[in-house]
């Protein structure tokens, strides 16, 4: 894991990504607004910044990508092992992923959406000791866009929400150093769960109320 001072992570400019619809919202499932995003997103000029720079530089955004993982019909959440932001202690998350840094830019030209793949395959092959994710392309295919312009952080992010399925027949070892405590469950279980009043991160209550 990279020092969050001497990272750096793309980002792109806000204003080249239509974001007003987000303001009441916080998360849009709608397809063809995720497919006209996602086309803006890779039109996008894109640049590595300094991550303590550009946290508190709210005319760019950090794309995060942000994978839900499903088998046979369950869907694994977890606690954190040693989270670098403390707001995400003892939280329940759905989702794995993290910023793009230049580890991520192996494809010289690569389209925006490409390195955040990129992104989203590094992140889980460090937290989940299996080969399964080593050779896989194909699997970033966004189901929603998460801006949450409510709070400071939200304002420097945006999230893409994926979905992966896991043959059934391939095992999960995750790292313990990265991930505390490891649940699978259905959907229902885990909306209800929310609704009694565990504790989990903003983003996987939004995905958790927009699709469960």
């Amino acid at each position: 894991m990279i020092a969050k001072m001497k990272e750096q992570v793309l980002t792109v400019p806000k204003n080249s990504l239509y974001l007003a619809h987000f303001h009441d919202r916080k998360i849009i499932k709608n397809p063809k607004f995720v497919e006209s995003f996602l086309a803006d997103f890779n039109k996008a000029k894109s640049r590595f910044v300094a991550r303590e720079e550009c946290e508190g530089d709210e005319s760019l955004v950090q794309p995060i990508g942000y994978t839900i993982l499903r088998q046979e019909g369950k869907i694994y959440y977890y606690l954190r092992g040693n989270p670098t932001d403390i707001r995400l202690n003892q939280k329940w998350s759905l989702g794995f992923g993290g910023h793009v840094n230049l580890r991520d830019a192996h494809d010289n030209g690569a389209a925006n959406t490409h390195l955040v793949e990129n992104s989203m395959l590094r992140e889980l092959r460090e937290e989940i000791e299996s080969p399964y994710f080593d050779s896989v392309r194909g699997l970033f295919a966004p189901r929603a866009i998460i801006y949450d312009d409510s709070n400071p952080v939200g304002r420097v992010h945006v999230g893409f929400v994926n979905f992966i399925d896991v043959p059934a027949e391939v095992y999960l070892p995750f790292d313990q150093q990265e991930v505390k405590e490891v649940r699978k469950d259905l959907q229902n279980t885990i909306a209800k769960a929310l609704h009694e009043g565990a504790s989990w991160e903003t983003w996987s209550q939004l995905v958790i109320d927009a699709f469960f």
